[in-house]
């Protein structure tokens, strides 16, 4: 379906397979508070990455995932616990197209319109996608973690009951979000 808000463009509520930003899957090691090196799906934390040991740190890696224009992408961190279940931490993406026409970018106006609105948006489709596309089982622990239209993405899926119903959001943490509308 396209966006009911047609006066800003059409922007396809699942985005083309070409547009769609890749999720990035990094494998971290529980210990600590480190870097952030890139893993893969069923890497090891051989490289070195660590989880986030603090707000700050969560803030720090969220920043650095929405900063320039060419942010939209979800980063997924999983972490394998001491106690063997598995753990991972999802990055929403903020706005990066400062604009009210629709175009080709999932992270612009027209999501922030649409998930404020408690409609179906392109963004809430890529987040979704990338959970998938990381291999997070529903049983996983699942953090979201989002500034601005991320934190906005991130909370109405957590309102979302077929959502829960799929994915063990046990923490959602925003910054500078509007998510007050939202049943926690």
């Amino acid at each position: 379906g396209l966006s009911p808000f047609g006066y800003f463009g059409d922007q396809a509520l699942v985005p083309h397979p070409r547009r769609r930003p890749p999720v990035d899957v990094r494998a971290v090691d529980p210990g600590g508070a480190g870097g952030t090196a890139p893993g893969r799906r069923g890497a090891g934390a051989a490289d070195g990455a660590s989880a986030p040991g603090s707000v700050r740190a969560l803030w720090e890696r969220q920043w650095a995932q929405s900063r320039g224009r060419d942010n939209g992408r979800v980063r997924v961190e999983r972490i394998d616990g001491a106690d063997g279940r598995k753990r991972h931490i999802v990055y929403v993406p903020a706005t990066t197209q400062n604009t009210l026409r629709a175009g080709p970018e999932t992270t612009d106006h027209t999501t922030n319109l649409e998930t404020a609105a408690g409609r179906e948006s392109a963004q809430r489709e890529v987040v979704r996608t990338a959970i998938e596309e990381a291999g997070i089982d529903p049983e996983d622990e699942v953090m979201l973690v989002g500034y601005s239209q991320g934190g906005l993405v991130a909370a109405s899926l957590l309102a979302d009951e077929e959502f829960r119903e799929r994915v063990n959001v046990t923490t959602v943490f925003t910054v500078g979000s509007p998510v007050s509308d939202f049943a926690p």
